[in-house]
């Protein structure tokens, strides 16, 4: 029988937002939870003292209260415009989407960055709820931060700002008037744990402070990597760490180190992973009944909690089973329509106050089932639009989150030693105890804040939005390269189409290994590691061309584990002290095998000694032939940091206008003929990419009514895999609406996957007219695309606009391959510049 937190033999459990029955074996009779909704919303004032807070002050440890960002108790109260709830629900979306990003680059990556990379941590704060007061500095000066454990860097704004400081209410931490700061060197092993580093006089530099962060002083990261604050205190606290987030933002909680909370814990296995928290999902009751969900479909996908995340996410299949059996218990009440992801929402506006709603339980690994509050079973909107605090994620294959929403009130417990997760009901607080520390959580926007009364209230809209952003900005951390230096030389390889790769990709030939052997690869801009299949092949997918047997080249060497090649890996095993690389994709393809050295060779004149890359032995998946892919992204691993002495970071290429012609890629030198220079723009919190500018979109010489800062805010990347450009939805939307405008002449036909401008060509005799479309990019660059550009051919009774929307104006856009066809398109590194030019590929 599965623990219960209660220690009481009493068959009645009173919980603080209402009551569930349970019988005298300890399961849950099949009652509804009655609810007084008043205290599913906040008061306008702050509570500070709050039984089962949690803070205390004692020997050898310290007490910091938890407020909520958004709550009277926020040192920013009354001071932001409140966020709507559509916003917060959309900035849940966002922090939920890049989480899955994440993952995937760790264990799963996209196929348009293609390579496993180590993530670095809070890049993107999003929501950043709960906050707490801590001391920098010798003498210290409080800031007060966000805790995230979805974060391992710690971070707050310093003197002297340069450039790029967000507004803060407190002034800036001045490291200047503290006896103990000091910079870390470029040399030392801590700047090594950085993802995302550089060096200024030898100093560590990490990334720039700039976004939506509303006000706080910084970041405590809580996640699971070296850079983090359980990391770094694990001699002291033994990687051991607890907090009570408060039932509702007019409420405290705690954050402690060190040391369990008191009264009883229920303990889940912690899963093995470097970079979240995971936990097993088993299933979910309503009201008892366990939902007919099988249990593979937790398990594939996998779940983890996360203290940023708003809503929790679910598995399409699960969600679905939970939203039908919610809804079947709740017909008394009027449905209405929902914010953003909530879809299951009710008026109980005209209900007196009270509300019966189904219990719902969660069962974890080890026999744990955490009964839900009903704070974290409904999410209140107002009293008229109160909703179901649970999402989909859009199908099965995405990995599982449980939100902060979820754990509200109860005592959540991290022990890393033991590798377990605990909960605890009523926020019980913490147990005394020597060598700990705790520090008080409160939610960085409620009245208990330290900035409460200073700032106005952020609406629920807002706090969903920046959360939806967050979500979808995790996904995409990734490491950073370093430049090195510059040379002349250059080196020119021929170009074929990969549309029998059924992708669109673009592939060449090169030569790994002395004598050489040529591979088929395909060449991408979204991936910087470069990999082939190898003998002895343990498990391979089919190849056209004989597998590459590192035993018959005499320049062919493993890397080794002690190897500073190793650790640009981020994610490598080790296998008799040889290093080991793995990427696994989100279709489920696969590489896995030795990282290795050889010479690589792109010409008859043109060879890099030592090029590292890949050697799989063990890969499936869909790559249709091709040996293997040559990565040219921005990052340590990539053919273009490799060769950087030798061709300076220059590299550019044509693709073919049709998969009958042929194009280029060079290295080391500008095509011919005239190119238009866009800025080639950074990106700290994802420089896995080469982004761009794009600031309009011209129909027929008509510029689209499309804001700049629909661009300006997502950013763009360009990309050699993406086949589709990707727009924001008010930029698309624009562009399909003038294109269709101008298409009236033609028949419209069935859509075609994610193209829903198609059009039926059988019957035009072989000529048509269409809108001619150009693309504006900083500098005042303007890329009048070809016909190719514009229009992408399913069959003559079916072509289509060559453009998708990204589903919202948050997705970061993407200048896909279909567009690209027929230019000289250019990268160079130093000069930080893209260029373009018309008639490529001759």
């Amino acid at each position: 029988m599965a623990p219960h937190f209660s220690s009481f033999s009493a068959s009645l459990l009173i919980l603080l937002l209402g009551f569930i029955v349970y019988k005298a074996d300890g399961t849950v009779f099949s009652a509804q939870l009655h609810v007084d909704l008043k205290t599913l919303q906040p008061s306008d004032s702050c509570s500070p003292s709050v039984k089962g807070a949690g803070v205390s002050s004692g020997s050898n440890w310290t007490s910091l209260r938890v407020v909520h960002r958004h709550g009277p108790c926020s040192p920013f109260a009354g001071q932001q415009k409140p966020l709507s709830h559509a916003k917060i629900l959309d900035l849940d979306q966002a922090r939920v989407d890049d989480i899955h990003r994440r993952v995937s680059q760790h264990s799963k990556p996209l196929a348009d960055s293609a390579v496993k990379l180590p993530a670095s941590s809070g890049e993107y704060l999003g929501i950043g709820n709960y906050v707490v007061t801590v001391g920098f500095g010798t003498p210290k000066k409080d800031q007060i931060v966000v805790f995230d454990t979805g974060s391992s860097v710690s971070w707050i704004q310093c003197e002297p700002c340069v450039v790029y400081c967000y507004e803060q209410e407190a002034p800036l931490f001045d490291p200047s008037l503290s006896s103990t700061y000091a910079n870390i060197s470029c040399a030392s092993s801590f700047c090594d744990e950085l993802a995302q580093s550089g060096c200024s006089d030898s100093n560590c530099v990490y990334y720039r402070n700039t976004g939506l962060f509303h006000g706080n002083d910084g970041l405590l990261g809580l996640g699971r990597e070296k850079p983090s604050i359980v990391s770094q205190t694990y001699t002291q606290y033994g990687g051991v760490f607890s907090y009570c987030l408060p039932l509702t933002s007019s409420s405290v909680g705690y954050l402690a180190f060190g040391s369990y909370p008191a009264g009883n814990l229920m303990l889940t296995p912690m899963l093995s992973d470097p970079n979240f928290y995971y936990l097993e999902l088993t299933g979910i009751s309503v009201d008892g009944q366990l939902l007919s969900v099988p249990p593979s479909i937790f398990a594939n996908s996998g779940t983890f909690i996360d203290s940023g995340t708003v809503i929790t996410r679910l598995p399409d299949t699960a969600y679905s089973a939970l939203r039908s059996a919610f809804r079947q218990g709740m017909t008394a009440y009027k449905s209405v329509p929902g914010p953003g992801l909530l879809d299951t929402c009710y008026d109980f506006s005209g209900s007196g106050g009270q509300a019966n709603i189904p219990t719902v339980a969660l069962h974890l690994g080890g026999g744990a089932t955490i009964n839900l509050k009903a704070a974290g079973i409904l999410y209140t909107v107002s009293s008229s639009q109160v909703c179901l605090a649970f999402a989909g994620n859009g199908d099965d294959t995405r990995m599982g989150i449980l939100g902060n929403t979820q754990q509200k009130g109860f005592n959540v417990l991290y022990d890393i030693n033991k590798r377990v997760l605990g909960f605890g009901p009523g926020g019980a607080g913490v147990s005394s105890g020597t060598n700990w520390t705790s520090l008080r959580v409160v939610h960085r926007h409620g009245p208990c804040s330290p900035f409460a009364g200073q700032q106005k209230q952020l609406s629920h809209a807002k706090i969903l939005d920046l959360d939806q952003a967050r979500v979808d900005d995790i996904h995409r951390r990734v490491s950073d390269s370093k430049p090195l230096a510059a040379s002349d030389s250059a080196a020119t390889l021929p170009a074929r189409s990969g549309a029998y790769i059924g992708s669109g990709n673009y592939v060449v030939t090169v030569g790994f290994g002395t004598p050489k052997n040529d591979q088929i690869v395909i060449f991408d801009t979204g991936s910087s590691i470069s990999w082939i299949q190898c003998q002895p092949c343990v498990s391979c997918y089919e190849q056209e061309a004989p597998l590459f047997d590192p035993s018959r080249s005499s320049t062919y060497a493993n890397i080794s584990c002690g190897s500073s090649f190793c650790d640009e890996l981020g994610n490598a095993t080790c296998s008799d002290s040889n290093c080991m690389y793995g990427v696994k994709y989100l279709d489920n393809s696969s590489t896995f095998g030795f990282y290795a050295q050889d010479t690589l060779t792109l010409s008859p004149v043109d060879s890099i000694p030592g090029f590292r890359f890949g050697c799989g032995e063990r890969n499936m998946g869909l790559f249709h032939g091709n040996d293997g892919l040559l990565g040219l992204g921005p990052l340590k691993l990539s053919l273009v940091s490799q060769t950087y002495t030798q061709y300076g970071g220059v590299f550019s290429y044509c693709l073919p206008l049709t998969s009958s012609s042929v194009g280029y890629l060079a290295f080391g030198s500008y095509p011919d003929g005239d190119l238009l220079f866009t800025p080639m723009l950074s990106n700290a919190s994802q420089p896995a990419f080469y982004y761009l500018e794009l600031t309009g979109i011209s129909v027929d010489g008509q510029l689209l009514s499309v804001p700049p800062s629909i661009f300006a805010n997502t950013g763009t990347f360009i990309d050699s895999g993406t086949v589709i450009t990707r727009l924001p939805a008010t930029a698309y939307s624009a562009l399909r609406s003038a294109f269709r405008q101008r298409m009236t002449a033609y028949k419209s036909a069935p859509e075609a996957e994610l193209l829903d401008t198609c059009y039926d060509f059988s019957g035009s005799g072989g000529q048509v007219s269409i809108p001619t479309v150009a693309l504006h990019l900083g500098g005042d660059v303007t890329i009048n695309l070809t016909m190719a550009g514009i229009l992408f051919t399913v069959k003559s009774s079916q072509t289509c606009l060559a453009f998708s929307s990204n589903g919202d104006d948050t997705r970061m856009g993407i200048l896909g391959n279909t567009q690209q066809r027929g230019f000289n398109v250019l990268y160079d590194i130093n000069k930080r510049v893209i260029g373009f030019g018309p008639g490529g590929c001759s």
